[in-house]
């Protein structure tokens, strides 16, 4: 009897290891080429594997020469993020990779390819991914293949992977993109990656909405800001018939207040002749704002817009950002700088 017992024993525990050998991961890679993303100095302290709803993974040491390898076990193919932690000189920083985490050993080229490969969810979805690529399909072809793909695979993480890289590299346009997500499952549509990649692709969308409607040639786009009680408009000096020098800046911004005098010149030097020029300080603390206007002795008046209700009308991505309207509000001049500013007045005036 105490054989049977020991046998049965011994059975639980092979029958147990057999199980975990059947889930187990390995994921492994060289990861050298993320610090070309970030500055000189900069060095890679630590990778880690991240899945929703879960404490972090165990933060894994990598080789000086940009080795690591992720050991353990998992259940079923689970959505997961390679997160790779850099010491940069000052601070740090973190890059990360989406893939599929299951059971075979996962083998990650490079973080630049960021491929994964050794699993079969995540070869599948990387050979697709390397379909998509090439040349010789066409817009029709590529989302015919991506809603088949989803279509077989919509059970599985392998759908949010595949969208997630084909935004990243852009596979497709924007509006096929959007049409494939309306398209698919709402297990896919309301997957929070899915989402997040949404919201990101709705504010390009307006972006570029903004960048047509507010390009030179275009009438200006009329916004309005409450501040200190009041209401300010753009139309309050854009389109009454002046020339109007606007300027996006904010006080963090260096670049701005190097600008800041070329601006003043301007309008010490045509305001008599009707030139109105405008501060419009954007994404910014107001009492730092208004700190620097008196530090720098700014002449001219200020739409205050400390959020980003200016530069989401005008698509400025980028601080100091000046445009020139004309005197029935057309849109003449955008991205103005420097010298150039009194050379672009000065040829409407003189």
């Amino acid at each position: 009897m105490k054989q049977i017992k020991s046998f049965l024993l011994l059975a639980v525990i092979l029958f147990a290891t057999s199980c975990n050998t059947e889930n187990t991961y390995k994921v492994s890679g060289n990861i050298s080429d993320v610090l070309n993303y970030y500055d000189e100095n900069s060095t890679i302290s630590s990778v880690y594997i991240n899945i929703e709803g879960t404490k972090p993974g165990e933060r894994v040491e990598v080789s000086p020469e940009g080795f690591f390898s992720i050991n353990g076990t998992i259940d079923k193919p689970t959505l997961a993020l390679l997160v790779i932690e850099v010491e940069i000189p000052g601070g740090y920083g973190q890059s990360r990779l989406i893939f599929i985490l299951e059971k075979g050993n996962i083998t990650l080229d490079h973080f630049i390819n960021g491929t994964f490969s050794g699993s079969k969810l995540n070869d599948s979805v990387f050979k697709q991914i390397k379909s998509l690529q090439s040349a010789e399909k066409n817009s029709e072809e590529k989302v015919k293949e991506i809603e088949k793909f989803i279509k077989k695979h919509k059970n599985t993480p392998a759908p949010v992977v595949l969208l997630t890289y084909i935004n990243a590299l852009e596979l497709v346009s924007i509006e096929e993109y959007v049409s494939i997500i309306n398209n698919a499952d709402e297990s896919i549509r309301n997957n929070t990656v899915v989402s997040s990649i949404m919201t990101y692709i709705n504010a390009e969308i307006k972006r570029k909405e903004s960048s047509i409607a507010t390009a030179e040639g275009q009438m200006f786009t009329d916004f309005s800001i409450e501040y200190d009680g009041e209401i300010q408009k753009l139309s309050d000096y854009v389109g009454n018939g002046n020339y109007v020098l606007a300027d996006f800046w904010a006080s963090w911004c260096r670049p701005c207040r190097e600008e800041t005098p070329y601006i003043i010149d301007a309008y010490n030097k045509f305001k008599e002749k009707g030139l109105v020029v405008i501060g419009i300080p954007i994404n910014d603390n107001l009492e730092k704002t208004l700190s620097v206007i008196n530090n720098l002795k700014i002449p001219y008046p200020q739409i205050m817009d400390g959020r980003n209700t200016a530069s989401d009308a005008y698509n400025v991505t980028h601080i100091p950002h000046i445009i020139l309207f004309g005197p029935d509000g057309t849109i003449i001049k955008r991205g103005l700088r420097g010298v150039e500013i009194d050379q672009v007045l000065s040829e409407i005036y003189n």
